[in-house]
């Protein structure tokens, strides 16, 4: 009888393992997914603003090519002229911008 009971308590106990370990599973999905989310559109964001020009340069006005890169000419609303160089790096889609700007007087 002694032997049955002991037998029967560590069913028990082993579902209850079971069953608590699969809900701590389905709460790490759940809350792991939502996380993914931010993190793919602060990623995102942050890679529209780090390859990219901004819109105040004014329309594009030439493009040439260079032994270091590509060199950009930018004319803006009020006739400034902004020559940027892409330099490509090492390591896979990373661009480094430089910049000069030519004041219209």
């Amino acid at each position: 009888m002694i032997s049955q009971y002991k037998r029967l308590h560590l069913s028990v106990r082993m579902l209850q393992v079971v069953v608590v370990s699969l809900l701590c599973l389905a709460a790490g999905l759940v809350l792991g997914q939502s996380g993914y989310d931010r993190s793919t559109n602060v990623l995102l964001k942050k890679r529209d603003t780090v390859n990219s020009i901004p819109k105040e340069y004014g329309r594009l006005a030439g493009v040439e090519r260079s032994s270091d890169g590509t060199v950009l000419y930018f004319e803006a609303q009020d006739g400034t002229v902004r020559i940027v160089s892409i330099i490509y790096g090492i390591d896979h889609g990373s661009l480094t911008f430089r910049t000069i700007t030519v004041p219209r007087s």
